[in-house]
């Protein structure tokens, strides 16, 4: 008699159970590794620092997919971190890019940074950008360096 809310068992001595068994757990695993390796990689992300005033850049550059692409920024002082998105507008014809500060809670900030040598389309990430760092009115100037 069969139990709701008890624990069956297949036992070895039992063929079926026992072929049963290894179907299920093919069937699991094919299915579990399928899933991982059918994701393909579908850009580089390359890594800048540099400085302005009291803040640390860090980009991470999607190459290949430039709408990937962020900045964190970390004031020296008092180390509190910020995050930078790319602009719905994207690129621009010059090839400057464009990034909002994003807060935690999703609302767009008045500062924001422009960087200028971003080419998705090279076939290499440059060695270096450079841009500008727009905050209070103000205009800070930074290059960033290319991590090995």
């Amino acid at each position: 008699m069969w139990r709701p809310f008890t624990l069956h068992t297949f036992h070895a001595s039992n063929p079926k159970h026992l072929k049963m068994h290894f179907y299920l757990t093919f069937a699991f695993l094919l299915l579990a590794n399928t899933s991982t390796t059918w994701a393909q990689k579908a850009y580089d992300k390359v890594f800048y620092t540099g400085k302005t005033q009291n803040i640390t850049i860090l980009l991470t550059f999607a190459h290949g997919y430039i709408e990937a692409s962020e900045i964190k920024t970390t004031d020296n002082q008092t180390k509190k971190t910020s995050k930078f998105l790319p602009s719905p507008n994207g690129q621009a014809e010059n090839g400057n890019m464009h990034f909002d500060h994003i807060s935690v809670s999703g609302k767009k900030m008045s500062d924001y940074l422009v960087v200028k040598g971003l080419d998705d389309a090279a076939i290499t990430a440059p060695n270096s950008v450079s841009g500008f760092y727009f905050f209070k009115g103000k205009q800070y100037a930074f290059t960033l360096k290319k991590r090995k």
